[in-house]
């Protein structure tokens, strides 16, 4: 891109070479290889049958994948077309010149396809249509392998016994050094423990792009690439010969985060979404990190970090939410819902694991400060459920999570635990303890449309409180959407709470999701509550994967006495 010039790579890394020849502008960014800035070649040469007559290639066969159809403005609307005429235009003379040079010479029928035509559908016709074009040269390509099998003195089917090539994705190579460039020395010595890289040792691909994965789930770096290398034999004695250098090279990411976005569901309305990173992508050091919803039921936080790579990272969190929302009635007697509202504060100190891919661990102290509006609550029955509360409250979080997507995943598994011990400094006897569980497992059979997903959800607690905010509660597709210990119930729009008896809430679900046309999915759901009667309800969803976020429309139903038929449309990220 400096000069103009033609670059043909004859050394060095086969997959950088490869990753700069397919580097097309405005798709993909451009790779550097020592002083030259390099795009795919077709800019200058997109037939290069002359490259091959030049390294000594006595025959040639050539496959054009061009449209030959004339071209006419209405051909040219979209930036792929315009870009694809362009090479086309820009290479025209060289490549009527370089045809020539073919022995055969084959163009196939391409029409109606483009060079992002990539969709199985296309690919499967593209394929058909190339192995008819390429069997009206049949003749033509028997006689060239008839003249190379009397070249080489033997049929070209035979088997040679040529030394072959290391196959690194069966075979482990002992690497002699490993190194990470573009971080510090401490940095790198940390990265190559938890990748569980030593020198001297033997791995896999495997090995490597599990520890490359590591690298990527710390979040601080845009890109990750490396390169495997024969060691320079002259300084090893003949036992190693056989040795490899890693190189590692990341790039580190810009510190600062900023997230925006919109949200709308039937249960909460409108909502806007923004989250504020400072230095969040840094490797080490101190860290702000501001995330907000302001909507019906307004939430905030702010958190400080101070990250030390082979320590932790120290937080310190403040959250405010305001939640207003719908639940049956506290008096078995009524029958319409009602509405509730309380604010809460939340500060806390915690200590989690620095950057790890997959898990995540979480050892704290909390001060949580609960007020109740009992505007619309018969205060003379059930006041005590809803004076403002305050408690100190250890927590341990345990966290896993391998989803190959955060929204429509294949395969994985997402696994959360949390505990907390509620302690009351002005009344012992409103001590409480916790704990709950959500566990999800995706599972797509030969990587098909279907995926299954059982899961459990469970909360279990010892009671020594009436107050409301510590009971047990279900209810909405979304997991701690109105409580912390809320967890979500398809078939119940609102929130249902259980009374101080049972301690134990026990939820079983399994999801059918189909993937039946591009980015649209249609799920199947069943869930049932065990507790000292038997809730279960059952919806099926329509999804839509759009690039600002899902769209989702469920029709759901439930076999308790309120509302057991209602509908639930969500649009936007949450976060």
């Amino acid at each position: 891109m400096i000069t103009g010039d033609e670059v043909v790579l004859r050394s060095g890394s086969v997959p950088t070479a490869m990753r700069a020849s397919m580097s097309i502008p405005g798709l993909f960014s451009p790779v550097a290889i020592g002083d030259k800035l390099l795009v795919d070649g077709g800019l200058v040469n997109n037939f290069p049958a002359d490259v091959l007559k030049e390294m000594g290639a006595d025959i040639i066969i050539g496959v054009e994948v061009t449209s030959t159809k004339d071209v006419t403005i209405n051909d040219l609307k979209s930036l792929p077309q315009l870009f694809a005429r362009l090479v086309v235009n820009s290479t025209s003379a060289k490549r009527v010149e370089n045809r020539k040079m073919c022995n055969v010479h084959i163009i196939p029928d391409i029409s109606g396809f483009g060079m992002l035509s990539f969709t199985p559908e296309a690919i499967d016709t593209l394929v058909g249509r190339g192995y008819k074009s390429a069997s009206g040269f049949h003749d033509q390509l028997l006689a060239i392998k008839q003249a190379v099998d009397a070249s080489a003195g033997h049929p070209v089917g035979k088997k040679l016994h040529a030394p072959h090539a290391m196959n690194l994705k069966q075979e482990a190579v002992l690497l002699r050094s490993i190194t990470i460039n573009n971080v510090s020395e401490s940095d790198g010595r940390w990265l190559r423990r938890k990748g569980g890289l030593k020198d001297g040792e033997r791995y896999s691909q495997d090995d490597i792009e599990q520890a490359i994965n590591v690298f990527r789930g710390t979040g601080c770096f845009d890109e990750i690439t490396y390169q495997i290398k024969e060691s320079d034999s002259s300084n090893l004695n003949h036992q190693l010969s056989d040795t490899y250098d890693l190189a590692v090279n990341v790039t580190p990411a810009k510190p600062h985060v900023f997230g925006l976005g919109v949200r709308y569901d039937t249960e909460e309305g409108a909502a806007l979404l923004t989250s504020i990173g400072i230095n969040e992508k840094k490797f080490n050091g101190s860290k702000l990190n501001f995330t907000a919803k302001l909507s019906y039921s307004p939430k905030l936080n702010l958190t400080y970090t101070y990250s030390r790579s082979g320590v932790a990272n120290f937080n310190l969190a403040y959250e405010y939410r305001n939640e207003h929302f719908k639940t049956t009635p506290l008096d078995p007697s009524e029958t319409s819902m009602i509405n509730l509202n309380y604010r809460q504060q939340k500060l806390s100190a915690y200590i989690s694991q620095f950057h790890l891919l997959n898990l995540s661990t979480i050892l704290g102290v909390s001060y949580i400060s609960t007020t109740f509006d009992k505007s619309s609550i018969d205060t003379d029955t059930f006041d005590d459920w809803f004076e403002p509360n305050r408690f100190v409250t250890p927590f341990l979080n345990l966290k896993y999570d391998n989803l190959d997507d955060a929204y429509f995943a294949k395969h994985g598994l997402y696994a959360n635990v949390n505990t907390h011990f509620y302690w009351d400094p002005k009344n012992g006897e409103n001590n409480n303890f916790d704990v709950s569980l959500a566990l999800q497992y995706y599972i797509t059979p030969k990587n098909g449309r279907l995926t299954i997903i059982p899961q459990v959800y469970g909360r279990y607690f010892l009671n020594n409180t009436f107050f409301y905010n510590m009971r047990n509660k279900f209810g909405g597709e979304i997991e701690g959407r109105h409580f912390e210990n809320q967890l979500p119930f398809i078939g119940i729009s609102y929130v249902e709470t259980l009374g101080p008896v049972p301690s134990l809430l026990r939820i079983a679900r399994c999801d059918l999701r189909y993937n039946f046309y591009g980015k649209h999915y249609l799920t199947a759901i069943y869930n049932g509550m065990f507790s000292y009667s038997y809730t279960h309800g059952a919806g099926l969803k329509y999804s839509f994967d759009s690039p600002v976020g899902p769209i989702s429309l469920t029709a759901q139903w439930s076999n308790l006495y309120v509302s057991r038929f209602s509908l639930y449309f969500s649009f936007g990220y949450t976060f």
